[in-house]
């Protein structure tokens, strides 16, 4: 249950022992292998020189925070031996980056065209790191709903992570509780998936567990952090005549038609849609609440039609 509950993801601990695994050995002769990777995925990079440079004080930073906020305990033998592993987390993610990019970018743009400052939709994405909750949250805020309807609108959005962590919360069990803690921060749509399918066809320890999860949600979580930036920097420069605030309907309905594969799901979402038409004119946002209710008790009501 604590892993349900807590709503931050390990990116301070695990994080920083994940960086003294992985870059620990940059300057033993071994500089290639560790950069084959990234040339693979991006041939144009800097000289490996410039990246050995920079990834070798970033090792002596991750060494600090590691000595600081983790178990001194543990040696860097065995840190190392869990580098495979953030590797392949962060391979197992990188089909998922070229649909982040432009969703973070909107997320970004969306509270400046709503008149607030970059700094509120960079606490936002740091804060949240929920695309769709982001989303809904600048839109109600900037039609001045009430504070409970943003938060039950949000809590139905992400009710689907609470199927996500009871589903992964018995492969970190024996995890200590600020692990699980930020854990819960990090469990996105992307991680989900590759850790739920790999975690049953590996044998893998928890360190090994920990540093796959590590390795895929801190490339996604820098990615996001910085098309998110971007894309609130863009806010300002774009012309606000220009009104591109038709991006938040279009991609929520872009993430909506994607999940229209059955017939109860296209019964859910036009009954939902319908019922939040009619509601339009209601108070606080109700029509959006209702809409949700009658869309889910549709589809229900539908499945047992069916059977």
């Amino acid at each position: 249950m604590d892993f349900l509950l807590n709503p931050l993801n390990f990116m301070i601990i695990k994080i920083s022992r994940v960086f003294v695994y992985f870059l620990d050995n940059f300057n033993d002769g071994r500089q290639i292998k560790y950069l084959e990777w990234w040339s693979k995925i991006n041939p144009h990079s800097y000289p490996q020189r410039l990246w050995v440079s920079y990834l070798s004080n970033l090792n002596r930073i991750s060494l600090f925070f590691f000595n600081l906020l983790y178990r001194p305990d543990m040696n860097l033998k065995q840190s190392r031996q869990l580098r495979p592993c953030f590797m392949q987390g962060m391979r197992a993610m990188i089909p998922f980056l070229p649909g982040i990019v432009p969703f973070g970018v909107v997320t970004g743009f969306t509270p400046i065209s709503f008149g607030f400052t970059w700094i509120d939709s960079w606490l936002g994405s740091l804060l949240m790191f929920a695309g769709a909750s982001q989303l809904a949250t600048y839109q109600l805020m900037n039609e001045g709903a009430s504070i409970w309807i943003i938060l039950l609108t949000v809590t139905a959005i992400n009710l689907r992570y609470v199927l996500y962590s009871a589903s992964i919360a018995p492969h970190l069990a024996d995890a200590n509780r600020l692990t699980r803690l930020l854990a819960g921060y990090g469990l996105s749509d992307q991680i989900y998936p590759i850790c739920h399918r790999d975690y049953r066809t590996h044998e893998w320890g928890l360190e090994e567990r920990i540093a796959y999860y590590a390795g895929g949600t801190l490339l996604l979580w820098g990615l996001w952090q910085a098309c998110t930036i971007i894309g609130a920097f863009a806010g300002r420069i774009i012309p606000v005549f220009w009104s591109l605030e038709f991006m938040i309907p279009l991609t929520f309905l872009t993430l909506a038609l994607q999940t229209l594969k059955t017939m109860s799901h296209r019964v859910t979402a036009v009954s939902g849609a319908l019922v939040s038409f009619v509601g339009l004119d209601l108070p606080y946002s109700l029509g959006l609440i209702l809409g949700a209710i009658s869309g889910v008790g549709f589809g229900v009501l539908y499945q047992r039609m069916i059977r």
